[in-house]
């Protein structure tokens, strides 16, 4: 029998992938990479959040 094993994905990674993409990017977004900023320390403040609660 195989045993399988699955790597967690990091905490916020989809956020921190997006935002890096759209600072790489050209040209140059300003306020969609804000966004994205807002968005991955919400996702941050979130986890945090159920951390805390555990």
């Amino acid at each position: 029998m195989e045993k399988t094993t699955t790597t967690p994905q990091p905490v916020c990674a989809q956020e921190s992938l997006a935002l890096l993409n759209c600072i790489a990017s050209a040209p140059y977004d300003r306020d969609r990479c804000l966004a994205l900023v807002d968005a991955l320390r919400e996702c941050i403040v979130h986890k945090d959040r159920v951390w805390a609660s555990i």
